[in-house]
């Protein structure tokens, strides 16, 4: 018995490998069982249309294995305004799809430019929004998002948008949902790194805001409650500045009536000189003069992480970062530059931040 369950697992382990060595380029607007592959949907489920045609997208991410009950199925992410993420299951003998349908996203309101996608170690496909959405100013943001909601723009709202976003696979059937963890924050990430102990999570926003951000899950595997922490590179070291620590369920419930005024007064500076009790910053959004408001102080960080950072002193120098790697030999963080070059990070057992995967010094 022992060797046979051995066996079963080993099978099941390379036949994993011989999948995902064979993840398909299925070519959109192709059909698959009973769907059209890359086709867009509205949050009612009707194709999204362009003029007269269906919306069928031309460019998707580096498809993902999952398994399922020794079932296998590819996972796409469409990296598009109005995103779009599929899963199509896959014939165990020869690896040939067989159907393919839209996982639904209308559970949490759609979700725009899905980037970065990643398997996680426990069987899901993690990715990010990395929509700028400004949370003062979300008119073109509404705009062109609105098609999703049959052009009601009353529906489109600007915090529903810039989450790290979970695939989850929940049944041999192919049936599969889509989640937003809220604690991670309102980071908009291009790129996100999983540390070995799958609670320490780096976030690189190098093409809005500007900022890397750190995630401290408080159980591994999960990302439903944690620490955000914006990191600021000060004299060679850095530094982790506490962005906010509220769990997904209070976070999902502030969203529903969620809205700029509600978390920040801001006034345009003059002179780069703002009023008693306002703070000057300069980021993504330009010159503000802002005031937290108290009631909801301890949402800020979480919603406006962007704003957030820079009240707190965060320097934007994320952004002539091109991208992040864990280097598991070295047990680095390596940054690479937009010219090429790269920074080392070296990682501290630190016991404070309740993780083992600190970046600490650049080298």
């Amino acid at each position: 018995m022992i060797i046979t369950r051995q066996l079963k697992v080993t099978l099941s382990i390379l036949l994993l490998v011989s999948f995902e060595a064979l993840a398909l380029d299925i070519s959109n607007g192709t059909v698959v069982g009973r769907h059209i592959f890359g086709l867009s949907h509205d949050y009612q489920g009707d194709p999204l249309m362009r003029e007269m045609d269906p919306v069928i997208y031309n460019s998707n991410s580096a498809p993902h294995i999952l398994v399922k009950d020794d079932m296998f199925f590819q996972v796409n992410v469409f990296n598009e305004n109005i995103g779009a993420i599929y899963i199509t299951s896959l014939n165990r003998k020869n690896s040939k799809p067989v159907d393919t349908s839209l996982i639904k996203a209308s559970n949490v309101q759609g979700i725009s430019y899905p980037a970065f996608s990643t398997k996680s170690s426990w069987g899901t496909v993690l990715f990010s929004e990395s929509v700028n959405v400004d949370g003062a100013k979300p008119n073109e943001f509404v705009n062109k998002y609105k098609p999703y909601f049959k052009n009601n723009s009353d529906m489109v709202k600007p915090y529903n948008y810039g989450w790290v976003g979970e695939v989850i696979l929940l049944d041999k059937h192919a049936n599969a949902k889509v989640i937003k963890n809220y604690a991670v924050g309102r980071v908009m990430a291009d790129q996100i790194i999983a540390m070995p102990d799958d609670k320490t999570y780096y976030l690189l926003d190098s093409s809005k805001g500007g900022r890397l951000y750190a995630f401290i899950s408080d159980q591994p595997q999960s990302l439903a409650k944690g620490n955000l922490y914006a990191v600021d590179l000060q004299k060679g070291s850095l530094k982790y500045k506490m962005l906010g620590n509220i769990p997904a369920l209070k976070m999902k419930f502030k969203l529903r009536k969620a809205k700029y005024s509600s978390f920040l007064d801001s006034k345009k500076p003059e002179s780069k000189v703002c009023s008693s009790g306002y703070k000057y910053i300069f980021t993504v959004y330009g010159d503000e003069c802002l005031k937290v408001k108290k009631k909801n102080r301890k949402y800020v960080g979480q919603f406006e992480p962007v704003r957030a950072s820079a009240l707190l002193g965060v320097s934007d120098w994320a952004k002539t970062i091109k991208n992040i790697k864990y280097d598991t030999r070295k047990a680095q963080l390596e940054l690479v530059k937009r010219d090429g070059s790269s920074m080392h990070i070296s990682i501290s057992k630190e016991t404070q931040f309740n993780s083992k995967f600190i970046a600490e010094l650049i080298q």
